[in-house]
């Protein structure tokens, strides 16, 4: 009885609960299969490159450092943003200005670790930042409405495409302006079905949007996002935790351009202890020590 006491408390020690885990596989998108090449085509063909992931409607994106200048770390086509952790992130349109194509959106889907308990009550954490071009390629809006849809079908972009339905599971409804910090959205949720699948985006229409043109452009082909670190437990500090996110750590300040050829104006809220720039190829050309601000 002695020896079968030990080995029934090693398998209670080891054995795996839903509150140690992160529902979301692959969730900062570090796990792959190859580098992307360029944009996505027509149906998201380079988020399979990722694993577990794919595109759930229209062409979202994957930006990886391994890549080239249309989808690297940290300048590519839609911004300039390093990672929140490791060395890739994903990006979508949550509103596309075309007017041949109303209510343009872009969706990532992932199927999760295990389906989500009835009644359970589940927390979410992923990073978000707007990606603002500055004039390059004319993504100068952005926009509200980042959103979590939960859902036991399966989408995909090719044969069975997400569109906007104004009925997200969960719903942020401020417009996020920052482009140099990552903001943090939390969420949390009581499970009323068993949903193995996860969706992003911006699940609402048009005339369900609050969209702004950024300060000093005068026009823009939509608004585009790029998302990080995603965690969805049934422990609230797990996800902190794991991914090393906190929003207490975020530094209050904004640049104006972003790129810029010429000129940037730097406002902040706090004290800049170094300053670093960079290339468009992300090398760095200039490092100012706190003497120097």
């Amino acid at each position: 009885m002695k020896y079968i006491g030990i080995l029934f408390f090693i398998f209670v020690l080891w054995k795996p609960t839903q509150a140690q885990i992160n529902l979301v596989p692959n969730p900062s998108f570090e796990d792959t299969v190859g580098c992307p090449t360029n944009l996505a085509g027509q149906y998201g063909d380079q988020i399979y490159n990722l694993t577990n992931w794919f595109p759930a409607g229209n062409s979202p994106d994957y930006f990886n450092i391994c890549s080239n200048l249309n989808v690297s770390i940290p300048f590519n086509y839609f911004g300039f943003q390093f990672p929140l952790s490791g060395n890739g992130y994903v990006g979508l349109y949550t509103l596309g200005n075309y007017p041949t194509i109303p209510n343009y959106r872009e969706y990532v889907g992932v199927e999760l670790n295990q389906s989500m308990v009835v009644g359970t009550k589940y927390y979410f954490k992923m990073a978000v930042c707007a990606a603002h071009s500055g004039g390059y390629t004319f993504i100068n809006s952005i926009s509200n409405n980042m959103g979590i849809k939960l859902s036991s079908s399966h989408y995909e972009s090719l044969n069975n495409p997400l569109i906007p339905d104004n009925l997200p599971t969960l719903n942020y409804d401020t417009i996020i302006s920052d482009s140099i910090n990552w903001k943090i959205i939390n969420f949390s949720y009581v499970a009323d079905s068993s949903y193995g699948y996860m969706y992003l985006g911006n699940f609402y229409d048009d005339n369900n949007t609050d969209t702004l043109i950024c300060p000093g452009e005068t026009f823009s082909y939509g608004a585009y996002y790029y998302i990080d670190n995603i965690c969805i437990s049934t422990d609230s500090s797990f996800c902190e935790t794991i991914l090393n996110i906190k929003e207490n750590n975020e530094i209050e300040f904004s640049i104006y351009p972003n790129p810029s050829n010429n000129l940037i104006q730097i406002i902040s809220l706090t004290e800049i202890q170094e300053l670093k720039i960079f290339n468009l190829m992300g090398s760095l050309i200039k490092k100012i020590g706190r003497a120097h601000v």
